[in-house]
């Protein structure tokens, strides 16, 4: 009979491979479990001088680190003693603005740095109003936040002083009070055009307040980093590194919320641009009413000068993400579009200094955010042309 004669190999085949492979396992686990230790063996031997080598670099950097600050280097700005007597003055006056969208009316506050010292006198109204009483007003209405005001600079030296203009500006102030500041003054000025400033980093502080208060920088793109990140961002070795590769005091902080503005990625500014646009409904239904031209002035911040003329990008921020420094502008041109204001009636005053005729670093005071004398005469000389070439 076959089935006998077949079932007795096939068993000892099934048998003998069984074995043969339980040999090979345990060959396998068995070289694996001596590398291993080999492993091990090899990490123990190294990590003695692993540690000692973390251990003194901690310690060359925390010396490093304590040199500069007892050198004070880099040098931080010496804030002169007599500014102290108006920083209340100050916060006054712009804690009276944001709850009223205009400052207390003739009233008087001096604005102290380490670069200027500027006294500004506000009118009735509560505005600084005509900067120039030798020069005949212009039907020009200049609204907006502290590029508008002239931040830092005399008012008849700002764009709007140099302009003609009525100053409604308001320093510190961002997007729903300019649309009330405008409600407030639009019928005592009766301007024929109004130039609105308009500075993408105040969409900041129109976001959610937790994220502001939780992001120091993309953490999204560097979780684990995000502690030794904010801690490295205290110290003056930071500072140094970043004076050597040019950033500087160029610039705002860092590692710091602004450059979400320019993360094509970033989902977190909903909030403001939802309160941007109602603001632009609100502004551009007062103009329409009355028959003005409003004219939308993008002014650019200099991180993003830095980033789109210096072609600079900060390291460890946004890793693997495409900043985009005009980011903020086209979405915020593209609301201002779908409430009537055309493309051809928008201003960025980036144009000003893309091509490198004008350089920027000289435009803007050094540790301040805002434009100098010089950059309010360039920017006025820039509005003259475009403001003449969209009549």
């Amino acid at each position: 009979m076959a089935y006998p004669y077949y079932r007795g190999p096939v068993v000892i085949w099934v048998l003998n491979s069984a074995r043969h492979s339980n040999r090979s396992w345990t060959v396998n686990l068995h070289t694996i479990l001596k590398q291993l230790q080999m492993f091990i063996q090899k990490l123990k031997n190294i990590l003695p001088q692993l540690l000692l080598l973390v251990i003194s670099t901690v310690l060359s950097l925390a010396a490093l680190e304590v040199a500069l600050r007892v050198f004070n280097i880099p040098p931080k700005p010496v804030i002169p003693e007599n500014c102290q007597q108006f920083t209340q003055e100050a916060t006054d006056a712009h804690d009276y603005a944001d709850v009223h969208a205009a400052y207390p009316p003739n009233s008087t506050h001096t604005l102290c740095t380490s670069e200027f010292q500027v006294t500004y006198n506000f009118d009735a109204n509560g505005y600084l109003g005509y900067a120039k009483s030798d020069v005949k007003p212009q039907s020009l209405l200049v609204l907006g936040d502290s590029f508008a005001f002239g931040f830092g600079v005399e008012p008849a030296q700002s764009f709007a002083g140099r302009l003609g203009a009525y100053d409604a500006g308001l320093w510190g102030i961002s997007f729903p009070t300019h649309a009330e500041a405008f409600k407030q003054i639009v019928d005592v000025v009766k301007p024929r055009q109004v130039i609105w400033t308009i500075y993408p980093w105040h969409l900041i502080s129109l976001s959610d307040g937790g994220w502001r208060a939780r992001v120091r920088f993309d953490e999204n793109a560097h979780p684990f980093l995000s502690q030794v990140v904010d801690f490295y961002n205290q110290t003056n070795l930071s500072s140094v590194i970043l004076t050597a590769t040019g950033w500087g005091v160029n610039r705002f902080d860092f590692y710091t919320l602004e450059y979400a503005l320019y993360d094509e990625q970033d989902t977190s500014m909903k909030m403001a641009y939802w309160e941007f646009e109602k603001a632009v409904k609100k502004i551009t239904r007062l103009a329409k009413e009355r028959n003005i031209q409003l004219i939308p002035v993008f002014i650019p911040s200099k991180s993003r000068l830095a980033l789109d003329v210096d072609g600079r990008r900060p390291p460890l921020l946004h890793f693997g993400h495409i900043l985009q420094g005009d980011l903020p502008t086209r979405r915020m041109s593209e609301i201002l579009v779908r409430y009537g204001i055309p493309v051809e009636d928008q201003i960025d005053a980036f144009e000003l200094f893309k091509d490198g005729s004008v350089d920027w670093h000289e435009s803007y005071f050094v540790i301040d955010g805002h434009l100098n004398v010089q950059g309010n005469k360039y920017l006025a000389d820039f509005l003259k042309r475009k403001l003449d070439s969209i009549k």
